[in-house]
């Protein structure tokens, strides 16, 4: 397996098997076929492994638990797996091909995300356990679902591959991302993400666009043009002249529905040396519709948090997660671009609340999320609902800490903020600093991507603390030169004070000139919006509308 995987030139899947069982059998689901007439199924297999595809699926796809029960998934899916071993031998490899579950997760319909990743995984653990090489899950129309399917799939001892179809829009049926679907996919752990079920053209257009945030291979396996009654509209001389391009922007290329060996056999001689893209990757944000770039300061709404805001309090008291919602999708509406949800009231089960809260933002914003909490067991629910890429906040520079929060970030590709503090507070940005190469030390011993830190250099009262803001802001312009992700909480600064929006309008004009990454603050706060404004025009070079929050372009 490794040494095709591994291939220096372009690694050859094969193409459509369900149009052709379709002629045979109209009237029998494809998969039934295994067990029907498995010679069928078998010399399907055989035609693409002759003419140089390497990566067979299974005839699996429409095996799913919505249409079948679990013995007869179970037989549908030893009988495939059978087959294509069979044909393989030594040849390739086997993909077992775990198709969408014909419902729709939520908040995009009535499935229980629990549930979901509870079916998939039975699908996946029997395509693993009956010897597949690799899981490979494609046409998904929504990264809801795809998400749900890797996190099924992810920890059963097989490369996972994943695919979804756009349409002319360049993005999902449900409105996603390419660049927000890789991100999110490869955070996971999926070894190689792609398109499929499209046009060559949207194929080609949209793995552009995955290349430029990507560092893992992508998959080409484009339709043979669109249905046209009981044919395809490219023939295989068409379907031959976007083979260049193709192979240029995909490094494992096959073909999907109305897809022929001749085509393959195309692919397979034009095969190219795979591109090793070098660059370092961006640093992104994303949800399924957008995605935030961290190359400027980004104002994360501070306002989901009970500390000292009794109605939000009695929301949570109250289970009333509406008006909780209602708060991130106005800071979102005046420019936050990322919202901090923290939840935590004593003798409430912070767990049940991150679930209900995180479930209804799904539906109602399009910015990231900080999931701010010391609960393990809430930030794992955190993680499991929301889409996208986030971050855990905070964890301080304590070993046993760090080696329990990094690993779980890492597992969900999120980011982790760490407080630049111990046991003890630091007095100094030397203090700080060496807080800081201690973390990125204890990071790298734990193999997670050091890019992936945020530290919080931290703002104490200047009541209180009038030293230290200036230690604070210097750690910032430190980290800053280091090439280092930063963070500031602007309120903090003027606690127990009289005109605190004017202290913390000032304190975000610093963090801003000192280079900080996030600043955490009120969006509804017009000085702090006006400082933000004003300093990204000076700083930043950034030119901004007056009614947000220096919102940046979207990918």
């Amino acid at each position: 397996m490794a040494r095709i995987l591994s291939s220096k030139r372009t690694i050859v899947l094969d193409g459509a098997s369900g149009t052709h069982i379709k002629t045979q059998y109209p009237d029998l689901g494809s998969e039934e076929v295994s067990v029907r007439d498995p010679e069928l199924v078998y010399n399907i297999h055989k035609d693409y492994l002759d003419v140089g595809a390497r990566i067979i699926l299974t005839n699996t796809f429409g095996v799913n638990l919505k249409h079948y029960s679990k013995p007869k998934a179970k037989t549908l899916i030893r009988s495939s797996v059978r087959i294509a071993k069979r044909v393989v031998k030594k040849r390739g490899l086997t993909a077992g091909d775990i198709g969408p579950s014909g419902e729709l997760p939520e908040p995009l319909g009535d499935k229980k995300l629990e549930s979901l990743i509870s079916d998939f995984k039975f699908i996946a653990r029997t395509l693993a356990t009956a010897g597949v090489d690799i899981l490979y899950l494609e046409s998904f129309t929504s990264l809801i679902e795809a998400r749900a399917a890797v996190i099924a799939a992810r920890d059963l001892k097989r490369p996972v591959f994943v695919t979804l179809t756009f349409d002319d829009s360049l993005r999902t049926p449900f409105g996603d991302l390419p660049e927000s679907c890789l991100l999110v996919l490869e955070g996971l752990g999926a070894q190689a993400v792609g398109v499929n079920c499209t046009t060559p053209e949207i194929t080609i257009a949209v793995l552009k666009k995955m290349r430029s945030v990507s560092s893992i291979p992508l998959i080409a396996k484009p339709n043979a043009g669109i249905p046209a009654g009981d044919h395809f509209t490219y023939n295989t001389r068409k379907m031959a002249s976007f083979i260049p391009e193709l192979t240029r922007v995909a490094d494992l290329v096959g073909g999907c529905c109305g897809t022929t060996p001749d085509f393959i056999r195309m692919v397979s001689r034009k095969r190219r040396m795979r591109k090793r893209d070098i660059r370092r990757k961006p640093l992104i944000l994303a949800v399924p519709q957008r995605t935030v770039r961290l190359d400027h300061t980004t104002v994360v709404g501070e306002r989901i948090n009970p500390t000292g805001r009794r109605r939000l309090t009695q929301a949570l008291k109250k289970k009333d997660y509406d008006y909780i919602v209602r708060e991130a999708k106005e800071q979102e509406d005046f420019g936050a671009e990322a919202i901090d949800v923290n939840l935590f009231v004593p003798l409430l089960n912070e767990k049940n609340s991150m679930v209900n809260v995180v479930r209804r933002l799904v539906s109602r914003i399009t910015v990231p999320i900080f999931i701010d909490t010391r609960d393990y067991d809430a930030a794992i629910a955190g993680l499991t609902i929301f889409p996208g890429i986030c971050a855990i906040n905070s964890v301080p520079v304590i070993k046993k800490e760090l080696r329990r929060w990094l690993p779980l970030a890492q597992r969900f590709g999120a980011y982790v903020v760490v407080s630049l503090c111990s046991k003890t507070l630091p007095k100094t940005a030397g203090d700080r600093m060496r807080l800081y190469r201690q973390a990125k030390q204890i990071a790298r011993g734990l193999r997670f991507p050091t890019d992936h830190l945020i530290y919080d250099p931290l703002v104490f009262p200047i009541a209180t603390a009038p030293d230290q803001i200036g230690e604070t802001l210097e750690t910032v312009s430190l980290l800053k030169r280091a090439g280092e992700l930063s963070i500031l909480g602007i309120s903090n600064i003027s606690y127990g004070l009289p005109d605190r929006s004017t202290i913390n309008g000032a304190l975000t004009a610093n963090a801003i000139r000192a280079g900080a990454t996030f600043i955490i603050a009120n969006p509804f706060d017009e000085k702090v919006k006006d400082a933000v404004i004003g300093s990204r025009i000076l700083f930043e070079g950034k030119i901004v509308k007056r009614k947000i929050i220096a919102r940046p372009d979207t990918l």
